[in-house]
Formats: C-alpha cells, sequence, structure tokens
C-alpha cells in the first residue's frame, strides 16, 4: 500500500468520530441560530442554555482531537484531514459565536 493511502487511512479512521460529531454539532449549531433569529425573546435564556452546552461538547471534541492527534504517527499528524478538522471545528465555534452576538451576548 502506498504511504500517502495508508497515512489517509489512518488519519481518516482516527479523526472518523470526531467528524461525526462535528456534523451532529452543525446541525445543532444551525438549529439555534435559526432559533435566535427568530425566537420569541422569552426563549433567550433557553438559547443560551443550549449554546452554552454546544460550548462544552466543542471544547470536549477539541481534547478528544488532540488525543487522536497525539496518538497518530508524526507524518500522519500533518494530513489535510487532521487539518480539514481542526478547520471545522474552528468555523463551528465561529458560527456559536455568531449565534451568541445575535442574541446580544
Amino acid at each position: 500500500m502506498r504511504d500517502d493511502v495508508r497515512l489517509a487511512r489512518q488519519a481518516t479512521r482516527a479523526l472518523l468520530p470526531i467528524n461525526r460529531r462535528i456534523g451532529e454539532f452543525q446541525a445543532v449549531a444551525a438549529r439555534i441560530r435559526g432559533a435566535a433569529l427568530h425566537m420569541d425573546p422569552s426563549l433567550k435564556a433557553r438559547v443560551r442554555l443550549q449554546i452554552a452546552d454546544l460550548d462544552r461538547q466543542i471544547a470536549a471534541q477539541w481534547q478528544q482531537l488532540r488525543d487522536e492527534i497525539g496518538a497518530l504517527p508524526d507524518e500522519a499528524r500533518e494530513h489535510s484531514r487532521v487539518h480539514d478538522t481542526q478547520r471545522a471545528l474552528s468555523s463551528l465555534e465561529i458560527a456559536v459565536a455568531e449565534t451568541r452576538r445575535l442574541l446580544g451576548d
């Protein structure tokens, strides 16, 4: 097996659970943003709690990502799939921060 294929498979295998969770978080973030845009002001507290919960989950995924990257061979740590996952988590954090701003926080 070619080295690039082996590295891609290692990175994909290690990051698959995180990437699946990111997809779930993106759906939740979109739902929360929609709620923040069109909500009754009395629901702001509930949306803030959802945002706080999502923040905690994202932080946990960052930690898991660091752990998974640390367990990869050196050459797999720099694979584009690792960088893609990091970008996806960063993008998710930005989306949550924008939603928080919509609430005036």
